[in-house]
């Protein structure tokens, strides 16, 4: 009984996952980085791990470039028009790492993303977000974001997503003069394209407002999905995201 389960997790993770994306590695539905206008469906419950490298701010005037991180990611649909997201990340020193002591350090935020306007036949999707609502504010974005899906034939498509990103949440908060820009993700314009091309495979593309992102996306029906993308031209990384009914 055990093998024969591990072998269908097996043939499951090689075939790859259905039409619906994966999270960001920001844990938002969307692309590598960016979110798009589509939310996960009521109900429903997201679970991603993810390696990359990304920008990160140990301190305030100080942003490393290119570090390792690893990240576990919740979506859920809690209503039909929302979902919320929690993501919790390590940012380590691949070159020094020791558990004992602790040489990394722990990152959180939630996240959310309100669907405004349902996509239909000629229009797009819209919907808007905020991404780090509640955490240090370093991968703060108030979002609006617009997606339109055009079938092609059966099990193909091609999704276009563009959207605008703000620093809004700052000047309600009133933390704007602390942060730095170069902190947050995606302020102004970003965008992103996918083409599935059989119900099992896609790529994508995006252009988070700062570098230029790419990836491959294996589907197993909905509940699967696996990616391998490049962010920045430069750094690999790799994301698995499972779906499953409340």
């Amino acid at each position: 009984m055990k093998t024969r389960i591990i072998i269908t997790f097996l043939s499951v993770f090689l075939i790859g996952i259905h039409h619906s994306k994966t999270q960001s590695i920001y844990g938002l539905s969307g692309f590598n980085k960016i979110p798009d206008a589509y939310i996960i469906e009521n109900g429903k419950v997201a679970f991603a791990l993810a390696y990359f490298h990304d920008d990160a701010t140990k301190q305030e005037n100080h942003v490393q470039t290119n570090i390792t991180q690893f990240s576990y990611c919740f979506l859920v649909g809690v209503v039909p028009r929302l979902e919320v997201g929690y993501r919790r990340i390590a940012l380590l020193d691949v070159d020094k790492i020791e558990f004992n002591p602790r040489n990394f350090y722990v990152d959180q935020m939630f996240n959310v993303k309100f669907r405004f306007i349902k996509e239909k036949k000629y229009f797009p999707q819209l919907s808007v977000g905020i991404q780090d609502v509640i955490g240090t504010g370093m991968f703060q974005s108030s979002f609006i974001v617009l997606s339109k899906k055009i079938d092609i034939k059966e099990n193909s498509f091609f999704t276009a997503t563009a959207g605008f990103g703000t620093k809004f949440m700052d000047l309600v908060t009133g933390t704007y003069s602390e942060k730095k820009a170069r902190d947050y993700r995606f302020i102004g314009f970003f965008g992103g394209m996918e083409g599935q091309f059989n119900k099992y495979f896609s790529l994508m593309g995006e252009y988070d407002a700062q570098d230029w992102n790419f990836g491959i996306m294996l589907k197993y029906k909905d509940f699967f999905r696996t990616k391998v993308f490049i962010n920045d031209f430069n750094n690999l990384g790799g994301q698995i995201n499972l779906r499953f009914n409340l």
